[in-house]
């Protein structure tokens, strides 16, 4: 619709001189109320301008569709001839495109606008009489040339119009003279024409579409007329359907008044358009950014091509204006030094080789010298006492080290002690009235018979395994399928220790997969591996408080964890070891990105709640948590770690984060053993947790300064006092254990830093030193002494992981490659195989 902007000073019969309805942009002017009208301009513009300039009134007083148009808005306004008479076409009110009509039955006392009904039609006209209509149309049409105000209009075909600002008595009574004339002239008019809408509109359309008469100018206060310009002529109307004189009484829609309508639309396309133009400016700017930054990419790379062009001319030059000056005895002296250099280097590469090969022979004298005092003096037996040659059966009595270490014997070719193991393996039935450990069982004996039978192919080796497996499947028998800690291999009762109340270890219960699985995939035999499945699934089922932290302790019937002590080293560190490895050894299986998902999350936390870094000597290390709460003490069992990050890295979210975590990790597990005054690292360390700071990764400086402390070979156990070295030790007793080798290995093959092989060098020669004993080799209980006393004890892992991993760091690459070979958690290797389940 045509939008009006006014005050209306009575409405429908009422209301004097109210002004309290203003209109967009009009300012109030005192002492003129009801005829001081802000008339707004048009549909898009919406201003107001006090004063006026001039408006012109086109003739056309029986107009049923409106000649005139009002140019300052987007659509016409028709005018009515008398209160019957609606406006068709443009000028009909209930058409969707149509605006307004304009007509002069607006009643009311009092002066200022009367708002009223034409015909069903909504119409504006001026109000100055007492209790009557003034008019019963107004004819005409408006056309707005300049931004008007302080307006007040009146319509009249014979020229008695006003419109001007009232501000005195005289003028009152000048406009009332013209408003009973042109009140004559209409009466007169209307008359004339007849009281018939169809004739009246067709009589009004008639004469505004020829009539040529005057329009009258109202101009600086003084009305003239002067000739109406020819306009084109409008389209024509559509047929106006003909309607009953009188139409049905309808209940008032409740709507928005013009004003309120015209608002609202101008304010949603203002916000359509708004966005519009937000949204394309938003997309041409990101258009330029792209471009910017192709274009300062392309730039980059433009100049770094120049300049390592005109580096590389610069530098030819150098050597062609060098070469030019050169005689022939100079040219010949630098072609010697090349020569000499390159001699040199492969003497160092020749000597170095020979070193290591010295190192890798002394591993394998020393492995005799230790399997030979076990022959002589424990054969058949679990173990040796080193110290007193006596033996010691605890670990079931089958002869644990040489099961446990006959994998190593295969890798260093010894053939004699293969064969004499061989002949007391397969006269073994494992049917004694005994209670074994479930998990002790399977890593040294299970993990020990496949390896063997994986290097030599020999199918007694898995003929035994798959005896002594079948042996240990009572302690499987749960609601959950997690096992219990030990078994009677003859009943079969299970049972876990009183100390854990009835619960298992978290290691337990997650480090039997590899070699179970392993075995269906060997044996054809689906079962052993989908208890292994069956267990890992109920591990994972479990809510955890600390995604990837598993605590320490689970029911075997309920499944649900107890307790919230969290390690990755004593009694968790193989079910985080075996996560990753079940990934490794089987990769590709569906099944397995389960456990490759568990570890990866389990990395995680181990960044964000485990790893410090101590403040004055910045060495990394792990810590336990118990009861929520950090305990800052670390163990040899976690110096495992170095080896599974780097293991791990490779297809890991972050693989140059963790490789480097792993190097910076396997520095303090040297260190304490190269600070030691023995030369051997203690059994456990502690921390001050009050000045440690939180682990973050390092920087690109921090990374160069580690580097250099890595090829450091400087590195002494000249500092005894624990305050130097930025830890205390809190157990000084050595059991051979195998961890930190085992790291220098891994890390070695995926890095081919020689330091590493330093490093295990010189803790091989401080075993010599310290441990070595006439028939075997021992313990120790105080390796703080530079002169410790031995414990009198070898355990079977000391052949089957620390002098194994000892004889790969100093081996070729190709010998037990890692991208082909998975070692379970007491190092017996097992080659990458298809998963069998039923």
């Amino acid at each position: 619709m045509l939008p009006v902007y006014h005050r209306r000073g009575g409405g429908g019969g009422g209301g004097g001189a109210d002004q309290s309805s203003l209109s967009p942009g009009a300012p109030p002017s005192n002492g003129t109320p009801g005829y001081h009208n802000g008339f707004s301009h048009g549909y898009n513009n919406g201003y107001v301008q006090s004063g006026f300039d001039e408006i012109t009134l086109d003739s056309g007083s029986d107009s049923r569709y409106g000649a005139g148009r009002y140019t300052s808005a987007s659509a016409a306004a028709a005018s009515a001839s008398d209160a019957s008479s609606y406006g068709n076409g443009h000028g009909y009110h209930s058409s969707s495109s149509a605006p307004d009509a304009f007509a002069g039955s607006g009643s009311g006392s009092g002066s200022g606008y009367g708002y009223g009904s034409a015909g069903g039609a909504r119409s504006y006209g001026v109000s100055k009489a007492s209790s009557a209509s003034m008019f019963d149309a107004l004819l005409g049409r408006l056309k707005l040339k300049k931004r008007v105000a302080h307006l007040t209009r009146v319509y009249d075909k014979s020229g008695a119009i006003g419109v001007f600002n009232q501000s005195s008595s005289s003028q009152r009574r000048r406009l009332l003279v013209l408003l009973l004339i042109c009140f004559a002239v209409v009466a007169l008019l209307a008359l004339s024409t007849g009281s018939g809408s169809s004739s009246s509109s067709s009589s009004s359309s008639s004469s505004s579409s020829s009539d040529d008469g005057d329009a009258i100018h109202i101009k600086n206060g003084r009305i003239k007329a002067e000739p109406v310009k020819a306009e084109p002529e409008p389209p024509p109307p559509p047929p106006a359907q003909e309607e009953p004189a009188v139409k049905p009484a309808e209940e008032p829609a409740e709507e928005l008044d013009d004003e309120q309508q015209m608002q609202a639309h101008l304010e949603r396309e203002r916000l359509a358009e708004e966005k519009r133009i937000n949204d394309e400016m938003e997309r041409l700017l990101n258009l330029k950014q792209e471009h910017d930054q192709r274009k300062q990419q392309y730039l980059d790379q433009i100049n770094a091509n120049a300049r390592i062009q005109a580096a590389a001319q610069l530098e030819y030059q150098k050597l062609k204006q060098a070469g030019l000056r050169l005689t022939p005895e100079e040219r010949a002296r630098q072609e010697r030094e090349r020569q000499a250099a390159l001699a040199n280097k492969k003497k160092a590469a020749a000597d170095r080789a020979a070193k290591i090969e010295t190192h890798r022979t002394a591993v394998t004298q020393a492995f005799v010298h230790a399997w030979t005092g076990y022959e002589t003096h424990a054969w058949g037996h679990d173990e040796i006492r080193p110290v007193t040659n006596a033996t010691n059966d605890s670990w079931n009595g089958w002869g644990v080290t040489m099961i446990d270490g006959l994998d190593t014997a295969m890798l260093m070719g010894l053939e004699s002690v293969v064969l004499k193991a061989r002949k007391h393996i397969a006269a073994l039935h494992f049917t004694d009235d005994k209670s074994v450990s479930f998990f002790e069982t399977t890593i040294r004996y299970v993990g020990g018979l496949l390896s063997a039978y994986e290097l030599s192919m020999d199918g007694i080796y898995l003929l035994k395994a798959v005896e002594l497996a079948n042996r240990l499947m009572p302690a499987l028998e749960t609601k959950t399928g997690l096992p219990y800690h030990e078994v009677n291999v003859k009943t079969g009762v299970s049972k876990n220790p009183e100390w854990t109340r009835g619960n298992s270890l978290l290691a337990e219960v997650g480090s039997f997969q590899l070699e179970f699985k392993y075995l269906s995939a060997h044996s054809k035999t689906p079962i052993y591996g989908d208890k292994a499945q069956a267990a890992m699934d109920a591990i994972a089922a479990q809510p955890l408080e600390v995604s990837g932290l598993y605590p320490l302790l689970i029911h075997p019937q309920t499944g649900l964890f107890s307790g919230n002590d969290i390690s990755f080293g004593a009694l968790a560190d193989s079910f985080y070891e075996y996560l990753l490895k079940q990934a490794l050894l089987f990769r590709g299986h569906p099944r397995e990105v389960q456990h490759r998902r568990m570890y990866d999350e389990a990395v995680v936390a181990l960044k964000q709640h485990l790893l410090f870094r101590s403040a004055a000597t910045k060495l990394l290390y792990v810590a336990d948590r118990r009861n929520n709460v950090a305990v800052h003490e670390m163990g040899h069992l976690s110096c495992y770690l170095p080896g599974l990050l780097a293991l791990g890295a490779e297809g890991g979210p972050n693989p140059d984060e963790d490789l480097a975590l792993a190097a910076d990790l396997a520095y303090t597990c040297a260190r304490l053993y190269l600070e030691s005054p023995s030369g051997i690292g203690p059994e456990t360390v502690a921390f001050d947790g009050k000045t440690s700071e939180k682990w973050q990764p390092l920087t690109l400086a921090e990374q160069a300064t580690l580097q250099l402390q890595l090829e450091d070979e400087r590195l002494s156990a000249d500092r005894t006092a624990d305050t130097d070295r930025g830890y205390s030790v809190r157990s000084a007793n050595y059991l051979l254990r195998p961890e930190t080798i085992e790291s220098l290995f891994v890390l070695f093959r995926l890095t081919g830093n020689p330091v590493y092989q330093d490093w295990g060098w010189a803790i091989f020669e401080a075993i010599e030193r310290h441990c070595r004993t006439p028939s075997a080799y021992s313990g120790l209980e105080n390796v703080n002494s530079p002169n410790p006393k031995q414990n009198n004890s070898m355990q079977s892992f000391f052949l089957a992981e620390t002098l194994k991993y000892l004889f790969l760091l100093f081996s070729p690459r190709d010998v037990l490659p890692l991208d082909e070979y998975v070692f379970n958690t007491e190092a017996h290797p097992l080659r990458i195989a298809p998963y069998v389940s039923g």
